[in-house]
């Protein structure tokens, strides 16, 4: 009844596990682990567990314990974590019990695609897993658990269909907009990896990123942002949310991470060679054209290579150049940097802020005039070669904050997947 602590063992989760369940009488006289993100206050009576007829389901104001924790918990301008020796746990936790322990997650992933956009995809049911939810990726092209690419069989992300039902959630890259207007009860997200893909551009020609556009929306590959309103939106960019923001949606950041490959502790192998590294799919035109005013320098592109090899090269050369068309924050140029180089980007798309690439603005290249790019842009690879131990040292403040992305995401996920 309403005059005692429910009885946590009629949950039907087994992560409903009575053991968690204290009465303030009997409370640990260690401090329990803390959840993160503290909900609004959880007042329950058995009659809200799960099994009991929903008429008969009301609130009082018996408080219910959970590991040691009494429910209304502290205000939300406390941490979002804290680990008293046991280890963390987190709020998530919380409202999955709050929900009678139904809810899932659902990722809608390409199959068979290997880009940095899917591993985004993966990393996020992978750390949802970590953190107690009950997470699946779904790949879009029948291909069900075959569409994992081999490069990410390394991720804690098992396929499962989707399932629209209440108290699920389910979460839409921009790149399949359609899909959203088949879920009717689920909690949709719309997460927007890339402006530039949703609206199928490659950066190659205005004439030919338009014409690509237009024929996307008339051949309904992608749903008009008049459709997404009623939609919840997630950024991986503040270029994409002030793209939201333009069109009157409202977004929430989730970052991504860039793999433990490349933050794990390596010896460099001698002096850095005077190299430029450059990714040949994307902004060729410009990267072309910019490299014909130097004489006497390696030039290496980044392609058909694998994972270590790709490594090696960011260990070993001074600089990475990027003149795409940055569609979100993308990887190679985080990859680069915290494997020591330098790197000069453009100022297109997500380069254009000091957000997305936080780099020292004179490494940021106006490709408009491309005269006046070369120019600029012989001079800034000099100075790199010459003195790059002192041009190095002006990177360390992007390395920091690429080294702390996990850690923000998962902060994110929390705010995230936990408000009401």
């Amino acid at each position: 009844g309403a005059g005692r602590t429910p009885d946590l063992a009629r949950a039907s989760s087994p992560r409903c596990d009575p053991a968690h369940a204290h009465h303030p009488d009997s409370a640990p006289t260690r401090p329990p682990p803390v959840f993160q993100q503290p909900a609004k206050g959880l007042h329950l009576s058995s009659n809200d567990m799960p099994g009991a007829p929903r008429r008969a389901r009301k609130r009082t104001s018996q408080t219910m314990w959970i590991a040691g924790v009494p429910a209304p918990w502290a205000h939300r301008s406390k941490p979002l974590r804290q680990d008293h020796g046991q280890g963390a746990v987190d709020w998530a936790w919380v409202k999955i019990l709050e929900r009678n322990c139904v809810v899932k997650i659902f990722v809608y992933c390409p199959a068979s695609l290997a880009t940095g956009g899917t591993e985004l995809l993966h990393q996020l049911v992978h750390e949802c897993r970590r953190m107690g939810l009950d997470a699946y990726i779904d790949y879009v092209g029948g291909l069900g658990a075959a569409g994992r690419p081999p490069k990410f069989a390394h991720y804690d992300a098992p396929y499962s269909a989707a399932e629209d039902r209440d108290g699920d959630v389910i979460v839409v890259p921009e790149v399949f907009t359609p899909l959203v207007s088949r879920i009717n009860r689920a909690k949709t997200y719309v997460w927007w990896l890339s402006v530039d893909n949703y609206y199928r551009r490659r950066g190659d020609g205005k004439f030919s990123d338009m014409a690509r556009s237009v024929a996307s929306l008339l051949s309904g590959r992608r749903s008009s942002i008049r459709s997404l309103r009623r939609h919840q939106h997630l950024v991986q960019s503040h270029y994409a949310a002030e793209f939201l923001s333009e069109k009157g949606l409202a977004s929430r950041f989730l970052g991504d991470f860039i793999g433990e490959e490349y933050l794990a502790p390596w010896v460099p192998q001698g002096a850095r060679k005077d190299l430029i590294l450059f990714n040949p799919k994307k902004g060729w035109r410009i990267t072309r054209e910019l490299l014909r005013g130097l004489q006497g320098i390696g030039v290496v592109p980044l392609s058909g290579m694998s994972s270590s090899e790709l490594r090696g090269h960011f260990r070993t050369a001074k600089l990475y150049i990027d003149f795409g068309h940055h569609p979100g924050m993308d990887r190679l140029p985080r990859e680069a940097a915290i494997s020591g180089c330098c790197v000069v980007t453009g100022r297109r798309g997500a380069a254009a802020n000091s957000l997305d690439i936080p780099i020292p603005e004179r490494f940021k290249i106006d490709e408009r005039s491309i005269a006046q790019a070369r120019r600029r842009f012989t001079e800034v690879v000099a100075d790199i070669f010459s003195n790059f131990n002192a041009r190095s040292e002006e990177f360390e403040p992007y390395r920091m904050r690429i080294r702390g992305e996990r850690e923000r995401m998962r902060s994110e996920m929390a705010e995230i997947f936990n408000a009401r």
